[in-house]
């Protein structure tokens, strides 16, 4: 399901983060003696660390050494504070700072991770075979429990973090980014919905990062994220390469309203000039098409979701084969997107389209080029 998401990640240009040298981050104050333990004073704490401003780093680790001052004896009322209920638009700042804490009290090793990330450090990632940062892994290995921690160093810590000077600390700062707004998403975090929703509306972050916070956005929010989505590609004020992100972001909304968003915009007249936004924001949609009728990725979601499955590839081929039709230069994206999905009604229709001289000759060789690979796609799934 990822390798697609991958691809599509490629051809946007939204995994264009390489990287050189950097220096340590030490973010954590001086230690603290452990306070004398009161709840109404632990939760005033909280309060107070809760209301840091966004990018503030300098008082959040001021007001978080605060609250994880009070130790262990703080674990139940932060655990009490920071359950999923609490997640909401409104919630999710008090929330987070107290599943930060924590986990900070709780797991001090997992904090270090996010903290140290080994591939960010230029000591640690000279020694790579490629020779560039790269702390993904580290963090995708952590297990779900770290997301909070990612989300924290997003919103709070990143302007006190050291990097190495030019062009390589920026390349650090872009690989480290890119994993604090993917990874979340790759576990399907909802916590992390909210973050992912600012970066992406942020005019602070470039547009490459909003563009993948989309995406990422997507896979954390689900079919509650699609209006936001629509609204993103819609806006004619947003930078394109942020409109394809939401365009392909649609993909992960697994959803018949997705759906069926994606092939209203495709048969848009807007949609099918030549112009630069529209073949952009056209082959993104199909790049969609394809994530959202991804045949591993209906495996995945299991046998109970085996109708929605069928309803889904059915209905993704079935625009994608028009696509064919309409827009017959996008073949590669196309090609694709339909052996992504490989449903086999599709094939007849492609191979119609490939047999039949008397249409558009461009249909025609388009066809001709997608058969032998669909051919492959969908004996796979046999």
């Amino acid at each position: 399901m990822f390798s697609h998401r991958f691809a599509a990640a490629i051809s946007l240009g939204l995994l264009a983060f390489f990287a050189a040298p950097q220096a340590a981050w030490a973010l954590e104050p001086a230690s603290l003696p452990v306070a004398e333990f009161s709840e109404p004073a632990l939760l005033e704490a909280l309060d107070e660390l809760a209301a840091v401003k966004a990018g503030d780093a300098k008082v959040w680790l001021e007001k978080r050494a605060a609250v994880t001052a009070f130790g262990g004896n703080a674990l139940p009322a932060l655990e009490q504070a920071a359950k999923l209920e609490h997640w909401t638009r409104e919630g999710y700042p008090r929330a987070l700072a107290a599943e930060v804490c924590r986990l900070r009290i709780s797991q001090p090793e997992l904090a270090k991770v996010v903290d140290q990330p080994r591939g960010i450090n230029p000591e640690v990632y000279r020694q790579f075979r490629h020779g560039k940062p790269s702390c993904h892994r580290d963090f995708a290995h952590a297990g779900i429990s770290i997301v909070p921690l990612l989300l924290e160093a997003l919103v709070f810590t990143l302007p006190e973090r050291k990097f190495s000077s030019a062009e390589s600390g920026q390349l650090e700062r872009d690989t480290l980014l890119a994993a604090l707004v993917q990874v979340p998403a790759e576990k399907f975090d909802g916590r992390a919905r909210f973050v992912l929703e600012d970066v992406l509306k942020s005019g602070s972050h470039g547009d490459g990062l909003r563009a993948l916070a989309a995406v990422s956005y997507a896979q954390c929010a689900g079919a509650e994220g699609l209006a936001l989505l629509d609204e993103v590609v819609s806006s004619a004020s947003t930078p394109l390469r942020v409109r394809e992100g939401a365009a392909m972001a649609l993909g992960w909304v697994a959803d018949a309203k997705a759906l069926a968003s994606v092939k209203s915009r495709l048969d848009s007249p807007g949609l099918r000039g030549e112009g630069e936004d529209a073949v952009a924001l056209r082959r993104a949609l199909i790049v969609a098409l394809g994530t959202l009728g991804n045949s591993g990725g209906w495996q995945a979601r299991g046998a109970e979701k085996a109708e929605l499955a069928r309803e889904m590839r059915a209905g993704c081929a079935a625009v994608l084969v028009v696509c064919l039709r309409d827009f017959p230069a996008d073949v590669e994206f196309i090609s694709s997107a339909l052996c992504a999905v490989a449903w086999k009604d599709s094939l007849g229709e492609v191979r119609k389209l490939a047999e039949d001289a008397s249409g558009a000759e461009a249909v025609h060789k388009a066809a001709r080029q997608i058969l032998p690979l669909l051919e492959m796609a969908v004996a796979r799934e046999r």
